[in-house]
């Protein structure tokens, strides 16, 4: 009798593995602003944490109603109905690029700055999608959910599809025109706003750098970090022209606010 459980045990163990369907893909919430991850896929099993809104988890296998998850350092299950998929392949061929997005090809530290001895303020997992920001010499800046900081650029990979389209004060065009903004245009935007400047903000991410043209490929005039005032003389496109004690230069609007974080 002892041998015929003993038995069962493993064919029912088999059944599990082969019913459970491996995946390369990235989940989000849907339907519902937090969700319980359970420790087995069932409604009983104790919580291992909670899904916040605006998680971002990879699915790693299926089991019936279920998906197996892995969010931070947490591994367990979601039911499926709560759960929105999006496939993200890595494109191993090229690397990842600035203002696009990427997959991280192994476990990482997340630096506070450029510099390999410099303060390590979090963690990203083997396959995480994250937001390349920039990309300068070795280093990545990156966005996870959770964090933002500087990994190698040897550890992200290029995807399919960028974050978003690209802006045409960013990048160069396909016919060769440059980067960057015709000073008539400059001026006209600049001109625009002028009643709203200047006006001090605050950098809302640990560290990102003060460019010398609206242009992630243009020459770096300064690093500043987390709730540094900035001095905002006007805005061209996607880019705020700044001044810092450093010198002046320009910031992408989206990592300065109103109020310290």
């Amino acid at each position: 009798m002892k041998k015929l459980l003993n038995i069962l045990s493993i064919i029912i163990i088999f059944a599990l593995i082969m019913a459970s369907v491996s995946f390369a893909n990235t989940g989000t919430l849907k339907d519902t602003d937090f969700l319980n991850v359970r420790e087995t896929p069932s409604t009983s099993s104790n919580i291992v944490t909670v899904l916040p809104a605006n998680a971002s988890f990879d699915i790693i296998a299926e089991e019936g109603d279920w998906y197996q998850i892995k969010y931070q350092d947490y591994t367990g299950y979601v039911s499926k109905q709560y759960v929105k998929v999006s496939e993200t392949t890595a494109n191993t061929s090229i690397p990842a690029k600035a203002n696009s997005n990427g997959i991280i090809n192994s476990n990482s530290n997340i630096y506070i700055l450029p510099l390999i001895n410099s303060t390590v303020i979090g963690t990203v997992n083997s396959g995480s999608e994250v937001l390349v920001v920039s990309i300068t010499g070795k280093w990545a800046y990156i966005q996870t959910d959770t964090a933002s900081g500087w990994v190698f650029t040897n550890n992200v990979n290029g995807t399919e599809e960028t974050a978003s389209e690209t802006n045409n004060n960013d990048t160069s065009s396909e016919n060769g025109n440059s980067d960057v903004v015709d000073n008539n245009e400059a001026d006209t935007n600049s001109s625009a706003n002028s009643e709203d400047y200047p006006k001090t903000m605050y950098v809302n991410v640990d560290a990102v750098y003060i460019r010398a043209q609206a242009t992630t490929s243009s020459d770096i005039v300064a690093s500043v970090g987390l709730n540094t005032p900035v001095t905002v003389r006007g805005e061209e496109g996607d880019w705020y022209r700044v001044s810092v004690t450093d010198g002046d230069g320009y910031m992408m609007k989206q990592y300065l606010s109103d109020s310290r974080q």
